[in-house]
């Protein structure tokens, strides 16, 4: 085969090689950006998933402990036969019942103490309280006093519109209940408004069914006085509360009590008629994402970059090999040596201007840099010749979760002789984090020690 042919052929192949190699990076590009997303979206289900069942089973104790509380009372003997001698004689035994009723309220942390009939009369408060119990409440525990098992009212408004929730105590043989009002704004309520991590939108929900409406039971982030007073219609479906009550659980996005797009984690609370709603705005949870995500375009973008600059040298260089080949030995030689000069001129605009940096370092865990491109001033925020000069050690960069893991790799590939492949974050000068591609390989030794080369 001719020069002439091989020269003709030789354009049709870079043509071919070029757009096999700009559709495979763009594929692999897409299925990098799209598995990236996947696993964001994945991570915020989970973190909301892991938190809503944290605040349940926070409630779960919290209500196993005050069952606990109403069963000490219920079960001490010397309370009961206190207080049948004082329905036997209130005025004799008003104080020492009283006394008694006090000493639970210090000792359990409730805020009142009310001794009822079956009936709904109030007998005795401790704190200021109308002489028959309100209907809200009666709706609540007064159905509960005659199964005679400790148990915990719903929340409910008390008669100056306060948030409430009862231990009912019941007592059979003197048909009469003893009622601790607990106020959930001392620990429940903040147990279930803290959020483990800071979030300037992220808050914890507790809702149940009231008629044809959701019912928000704490106070909520973005509104005041909500509980047990706020109210939306069931028929506006994209709210979470909504799909809470309708059935749904998991991961769910909707618009919430605002009209504000949020990803939310759905979730019934055991033994009672309560959902939790863990949630967080879409546009701060996803707030990572949309950085990480120009990181990876920019990536794509200079991968394309590079292969295109890649390309055109390889071009080139035929078509200068093409011409120098007419001419005779000497000529060729004079040539030759001014291409010498031209390459090395272009190798090193093109390594400045590289999306990247390129290294040449010895093959310790350290990775001591003998040369790094100007790429290193934009990838690390550290000039090129605090690698070169020792000021700045490369190691240091890279987050300690990936030390053991790119040393293996690299290790490995030498062995297999092989190119390696690396992904990996580093620190920036400025303190954030960047995801990097690292693509290099094992150059061989030189004075006892190996090398690698490679592009990041």
């Amino acid at each position: 085969m001719t020069h002439d042919s091989q020269t003709k052929k030789s354009p049709l192949l870079i043509k071919v090689l070029f757009g096999m190699s700009l559709l495979l990076t763009v594929v692999l590009g897409y299925w990098f950006y799209s598995y990236q997303q996947e696993q964001m979206h994945r991570e915020v289900e989970n973190d909301l998933a892991a938190i809503a069942n944290l605040k349940i089973g926070q409630i779960g104790q919290w209500r196993k402990e005050r069952l606990g509380d109403g069963k000490v009372i219920g079960d001490d003997k010397q309370f009961r036969l206190l207080l049948k001698d004082w329905l036997l004689n209130p005025s004799k035994n008003d104080a020492t019942i009283r006394v008694r009723l006090q000493n639970f309220l210090s000792h359990y942390g409730f805020t009142n103490a009310l001794v009822c009939d079956f009936k709904g009369n109030v007998l005795l408060a401790m704190k200021e309280h109308p002489p028959v119990v309100c209907n809200a409440e009666q709706s609540h525990f007064f159905s509960i006093s005659k199964l005679g098992k400790v148990a915990i009212s719903d929340f409910y408004l008390n008669f100056k519109g306060e948030s409430r929730i009862s231990v009912v105590v019941p007592f059979k043989e003197v048909r009469t209940t003893v009622l601790l009002v607990y106020d959930p704004m001392y620990v429940l309520y903040p147990l279930i408004k803290i959020w483990p991590t800071p979030s300037a939108t992220a808050e914890t929900l507790l809702v149940r069914k009231e008629g044809n409406n959701v019912l928000f039971l704490n106070d909520l982030l973005h509104r005041g006085d909500a509980a047990l007073k706020f109210k939306i219609p069931l028929a506006n479906y994209d709210l979470p509360a909504t799909k809470a009550i309708l059935g749904h659980t998991g991961p769910v996005v909707g618009k919430d009590y605002r009209r504000v797009e949020v990803i939310a984690h759905l979730q019934p609370v055991p033994s009672t008629n309560w959902f939790m709603v863990a949630k967080e705005d879409a546009v701060e949870a996803f707030a990572v994402w949309r950085s990480r995500s120009a990181l990876v375009l920019a990536l794509l973008i200079g991968l394309v970059t590079l292969i295109i600059t890649l390309v055109y040298v390889h071009w080139q260089r035929s078509e200068r090999n093409y011409f120098e080949n007419l001419y005779r030995v000497e000529a060729n030689l004079r040539v030759k040596e001014s291409s010498l000069a031209e390459s090395e001129r272009r190798m090193s605009t093109l390594l400045s201007n590289l999306p990247g940096m390129v290294y040449r370092c010895k093959n310790t865990p350290d990775w001591p840099m003998e040369f790094v491109s100007e790429g290193a001033r934009t990838l690390t925020g550290f000039e090129p010749a605090d690698f070169m000069e020792k000021k700045q050690g490369f190691l240091e960069l890279i987050h300690p979760d990936y030390h053991d893991y790119i040393y293996d790799e690299v290790q490995k590939s030498i062995k297999e002789e092989r190119v390696f492949e690396l992904t990996y974050r580093i620190i920036h000068k400025d303190g954030s984090l960047r995801w990097v591609l690292e693509r290099g390989q094992f150059v061989g030794k030189e004075d006892g020690e190996g090398y690698l080369e490679g592009i990041i």
